[in-house]
């Protein structure tokens, strides 16, 4: 009766344990057999930890009372994020979201820049390539955000990296692998140089810019007649530019108001998949043409020759690569700004808290 509560439940605690370890076994000095006894479930403390540590049986009759529900994935999972942990709020997801789908646009539009011409079929097997991975690995996974963003991705390489081949490279390798013809007199039939990439006329020849048409269809599409002192009304040479002529009787193209420039560089004729949607500056230069035949009665070649009339050609071509090179870091920089934008507005849409709402 004298003994305290503490003395109580130690030595209760004690019982239970001798008990525990042999149930139906005499204990003590009395001798006498005891039942097994099944102990309480200790008091949960603190998450289901009694005062003697996590105890197996607090453990088990916590899961049986409070059954754990399957929690549902929030579209966080999309970036390989853990859910519930604080990495969710970090801005990791950003990054990768922003620089994966960016060092893809690069890379495409870097190599449509340098390799298209030369192994077209490389560059598409990669893109196809990358496409796979991304409908093989990254969707099935659940990361359809970064999924989507890498498609994008490579459709916009695709377009821009086009537009830089046909606008910038195609010209360039025209100039370099094309042959060059020299000292050709304007009066000799185009068709037999129809292979040139550079042409260097005779000493007195030169552009009649009175003669000039400008060919308006959003742009400005110039010609004018390539000529010399014994030409007559036939016109096998035209110097041309885009935005650079009044409509009539005015030109300025490149260097066409130079008095030593004697050559030119042959816009390239070839046809791609973008001529099927927006006009060829060649084929506008057509138009052009025949426009000046009409205007000034003229009498055009069947297949004239355009070119842009330069004193150098060489700084002409080198020009094409300069400015595609340009083209490309202006691009890129511009996608990095788009992606980050994008991964921004993905990781918004993905917030758990308002996937919860």
């Amino acid at each position: 009766r004298s003994m305290g509560w503490a003395q109580v439940s130690e030595r209760q605690r004690a019982g239970h344990l001798v008990h525990d370890q042999v149930p139906g076994k005499l204990s003590g000095s009395s001798g006498r057999a005891h039942p097994p006894s099944v102990p309480r479930p200790p008091a949960r403390q603190h998450g289901g930890r009694s005062a003697d540590g996590p105890g197996a049986w607090g453990f088990f009759a916590h899961c049986v009372r409070y059954p754990r529900t399957p929690r549902r994935p929030t579209p966080r999972a999309w970036f390989g994020s853990k859910r519930g942990s604080t990495a969710n709020k970090s801005y990791s997801p950003m990054v990768f979201l922003t620089l994966i789908p960016w060092l893809v646009f690069g890379l495409f539009t870097l190599m449509w820049l340098l390799l298209y011409h030369h192994a077209a079929i490389f560059v598409w097997a990669a893109l196809l390539a990358g496409v796979g991975i991304v409908f093989a690995n990254v969707w099935p996974r659940g990361q359809y955000g970064l999924a989507i963003l890498l498609i994008i991705s490579f459709v916009l390489s695709v377009v821009i990296g086009t537009y830089m081949h046909h606008t910038y490279m195609e010209p360039y390798w025209a100039c370099r692998e094309n042959r060059e013809y020299n000292n050709i007199v304007p009066t000799e039939p185009a068709a037999s140089h129809s292979d040139a990439g550079k042409i260097s006329f005779t000493a007195d020849s030169r552009v009649d810019v009175l003669k000039s048409v400008g060919y308006k269809l959003g742009s400005t599409y110039c010609v004018a007649p390539v000529m010399d002192d014994n030409s007559g009304s036939r016109v096998e040479y035209w110097a041309a530019g885009v935005d650079c002529c009044a409509s009539r009787e005015d030109m300025w193209c490149d260097e066409v108001r130079v008095e030593s420039a004697r050559s030119g560089v042959v816009v390239a004729s070839q046809e791609t998949w973008m001529d099927q949607f927006v006009y060829s500056d060649r084929a506008m230069f057509v138009k052009a043409a025949r426009v000046a035949t009409a205007q000034y009665d003229l009498a055009a070649a069947e297949e004239p020759i355009f070119v842009r009339w330069v004193a150098r050609p060489d700084l002409a071509q080198t020009e094409y690569f300069t400015h595609g090179g340009i083209f490309w870091v202006v691009a890129v920089l511009i996608y990095l700004v788009v992606s980050i934008v994008l991964a921004f507005v993905v990781v918004e849409a993905s917030d758990p808290k308002g996937a919860e709402g």
